[in-house]
């Protein structure tokens, strides 16, 4: 399985921790139907993705994205 997404301009501006959460988040949404009740692996060169995803995150645009990507 192989997913894709382009940032809008408006996401382009963003951090790129928060571009990384994003990506989390789309591929998960693109991938829901298949991987239910599946556990999933990511692996990223950010820490703070891990972290955020983990703890969550004082900064509310990156505390939105972790929250949906649960």
């Amino acid at each position: 399985m192989v997913f894709h997404d382009n940032l809008s301009p408006e996401e382009k501006v963003h951090s790129f921790t928060w571009r990384e959460l994003k990506a989390v988040f789309s591929a998960l949404a693109a991938f829901a139907g298949r991987s239910s009740n599946a556990r999933v692996i990511w692996y990223s060169d950010n820490q703070n993705v891990e972290t955020i995803l983990f703890n969550g995150s004082r900064k509310l645009d990156l505390q939105v994205l972790a929250l949906q990507a649960f």
